[in-house]
């Protein structure tokens, strides 16, 4: 196999070689012959993860030279995260859950989750929870109505000790400290069945709770040009494979999400100005998820830096 690919090469490079040079020019991409998957385990492990001591650092998966690519969700705005059935976007939004209890305790970090297709049920009744994972839009808009006032509320404790953000007042609460907040929607699509607009309320958390320690993450599998318009602009964008060259044009500017090929191939991209980038997606099975859980019930402590819950 490797030996027809380079005769290919070598037959187009002297085509090239023919042709007089700076007019005509050739782009060969050769798919790798094996799958590299991209395990939680090997992507914690990692050098990029394990020397980063930032609790909301997310490994994203693996770029074709084998990197670990990261998201920070203290720099990102908000995450929006798009993509069919079947492609990935939900195995990766449970490996995003899985990263945040590997890497943080419960006093640092909790989470609201909204999962109305009962793709994250696995994470039930962990101590990470501000309440219990709902599938009713009206409850959960009843949760970001109280994150509103909770980013108010944790202003009002910054601004009385005169400190501007979360980190500064840590620094100088101590053991008082208080924990960030992960906010995810797991359907943005059934979350606008609510009784109310929740665009409002999503659009106030994104602009005010970064300095009060409030993030968004946000999937839906189908991003209208309304959705996109009610949504605040400039998100990190991770991207899994898409219906149309339509949808990706309105997602990435650019038709070239509707090639991806599935099974956690993907692309991100920070900004409107920079190119996607094709990565590909960080995993973790059922099994590993469920040993996760597991432990955390059980312990309700800290983890060894081994990873040695994972099965893999």
């Amino acid at each position: 196999m490797l030996a027809e690919k380079l005769g290919v090469i070598n037959d187009l490079i002297r085509i090239c070689d023919e042709k007089e040079r700076g007019k005509n020019f050739i782009g060969i991409e050769i798919a790798n012959d094996q799958l590299i998957p991209a395990c939680l385990k090997s992507i914690l492990a990692s050098e990029t993860m394990y020397t980063d001591k930032n609790r909301l650092v997310i490994g994203l998966g693996l770029d074709i030279s084998g990197n670990v690519i990261k998201l920070d969700l203290l720099k990102a705005k908000y995450t929006l995260i798009t993509g069919i059935s079947g492609s990935g976007r939900n195995s990766f939004l449970r490996m995003i859950i899985s990263t945040l209890l590997f890497r943080a305790k419960p006093d640092e970090i909790r989470l609201i989750i909204f999962d109305p297709n009962k793709k994250l049920t696995a994470f039930k009744d962990i101590p990470y929870l501000l309440s219990s994972i709902t599938t009713n839009p009206d409850s959960f808009l009843s949760a970001l109505v109280w994150a509103i006032g909770e980013i108010q509320r944790r202003k009002k404790l910054f601004l009385e000790v005169k400190i501007k953000d979360i980190d500064a007042y840590n620094q100088f609460a101590g053991y008082m400290m208080v924990p960030r907040i992960v906010i995810i929607v797991a359907g943005l699509d059934k979350l606008s069945n609510a009784d109310r607009s929740p665009y409002g309320f999503i659009s106030k958390i994104i602009e005010e709770g970064a300095d009060a320690g409030v993030h968004l993450v946000i999937s839906d599998e189908n991003i209208s040009p309304m959705k996109l318009k009610r949504l605040p602009k400039k998100p990190f964008l991770s991207t899994f494979k898409l219906a149309s060259k339509r949808e990706s044009n309105l997602i990435l500017g650019q038709s070239i999400a509707e090639k991806l090929l599935g099974r956690g191939d993907m692309l991100i991209k920070e900004n409107k100005e920079m190119s996607p980038k094709r990565i590909q997606a960080t995993y973790i099975s059922a099994g590993e998820i469920k040993s996760l859980v597991d432990y955390i019930k059980k312990t309700n402590g800290e983890f060894n830096e081994n990873y040695s819950y994972l099965d893999s």
